[in-house]
């Protein structure tokens, strides 16, 4: 079957405070089938419908509707092997970020997280800020889990302008702040023999502060032949120190010693 017909359709229901002009509307419409994977004359699949209105889900998230519904109706005719699809988009309320709650914090103050927050109390609501709240939180290395969840209750607050107020649940989930492997080995080849041991231990939490320390350290005895053998080895140390000496600035110093074993030299 071929779609014949998309119609997007923008409802309010009974006692909706948002009423939109005309050319409010016009414009959300046409911005509505632009995101539409849809198109006439293609193959109806029902995969293009839940891509199309999960496209047009984000859009109105972007645009402050967060309380956005958006729902199909898919009529076939086999006979005539086309389908009609009628998508009916209810906008909601406008809305606005309300109060921030984060929860999961044992060992990091919750200080640093709040400077990734993308928006703030009293915004106007804007999906992608959420999405980017979430990646911002989750690049700090720090946690293993980042939920940034907007409670969208069916009966939120309203401010003073009759903008429905959304409040932000964000739960986290530390990773241990330290790590150490271990292990060791031979190797062998033609006119050479080495044994040797390494270790490396890091710590992403130093002091409390986001201090990400790493040492790596490796030891052990190279034998090339009876006037080149000795110790071998290396040992490196990294630093990294967030928003430190300024914010947004990363402090940041590696330093490192080795000693190996050449034929001829040491």
């Amino acid at each position: 079957s071929l779609l014949r017909n998309i119609e997007v359709r923008l409802e309010h229901p009974p006692g909706s405070p948002v009423r939109l002009g005309f050319q409010e509307t016009s414009a959300l419409e046409a911005a509505i089938a632009s995101e539409l994977v849809l198109r006439v004359g293609d193959r109806f699949s029902m995969a293009a419908v839940e891509e199309s209105e999960k496209r047009v889900h984000a859009l109105l998230s972007r645009r402050a509707f967060a309380f956005a519904e958006v729902n199909s109706e898919i009529d076939a005719f086999p006979e005539q092997r086309s389908v009609d699809v009628l998508l009916r988009v209810v906008t909601g309320n406008h809305s606005v970020f309300g109060e921030v709650t984060i929860s999961g914090l044992s060992n990091v103050p919750e200080r640093y997280v709040q400077r990734h927050l993308k928006f703030g109390p009293g915004e106007v609501f804007d999906g992608i800020k959420v999405v980017e709240t979430q990646q911002a939180i989750f690049k700090m290395g720090t946690f293993s889990l980042v939920t940034v969840a907007p409670n969208l209750d069916d009966s939120p607050e309203v401010d003073s302008q009759g903008r429905a107020v959304v409040p932000v649940d964000i739960i986290l989930r530390e990773r241990k702040p330290r790590s150490f492997r271990g292990g060791g080995g031979v190797g062998w080849s033609r006119g050479s023999f080495d044994v040797h041991g390494a270790a490396s231990i890091s710590h992403i939490n130093l002091f409390d502060r986001l201090v990400r320390l790493a040492v790596d350290v490796e030891g052990g005895f190279v034998y090339l032949g009876p006037e080149d053998l000795g110790p071998g080895g290396h040992a490196k140390l990294e630093l990294r120190w967030p928003d430190f000496p300024l914010r947004s600035l990363t402090l940041y110093g590696t330093g490192g010693v080795e000693t190996d074993v050449r034929a001829g030299y040491k």
